[in-house]
């Protein structure tokens, strides 16, 4: 029984996925944002919190902090608190998955940074 709920709840989380299409409208600084995940937001993990504190994000342009602001929510509040998967590593494919196709035009680096520090912030 405990299974079936699971997989139902597994079902519910896919379909509230959130939407691939939700980015500020205007430009989007993609070299901005990878430049702050990789140098900014990169101390020993990725400070999340800095998103919050208008000294540490006061360069970025508005729709910069916009999307790095959807990448958390959608990471973490999503993907970290909502299983869309049974197993955990088919839940961490589910997750570096959506994230390489919204939010693509990162750098590879920066991408890669931010699949390793959920790994890392899952375990």
């Amino acid at each position: 029984m405990e299974k079936l709920q699971k997989l139902k709840e597994i079902e519910e989380n896919r379909r509230n996925i959130p939407p691939l299409d939700d980015l500020p409208e205007g430009e989007i600084n993609w070299d901005e944002i990878s430049e702050f995940i990789l140098v900014d937001m990169n101390v020993f993990g990725l400070f999340w919190h800095y998103l919050d504190d208008e000294t540490k994000t006061a360069k970025l342009s508005e729709n910069s902090l916009a999307v790095l602001r959807l990448i958390c929510h959608d990471m973490y509040d999503f993907f970290h608190d909502h299983s869309v998967e049974l197993e955990r590593f088919d839940q961490w494919k589910a997750m570096e998955k959506y994230v390489r196709k919204k939010y693509g035009k990162l750098s590879e680096k920066a991408l890669s940074r931010l699949i390793s520090d959920y790994h890392i912030k899952d375990r």
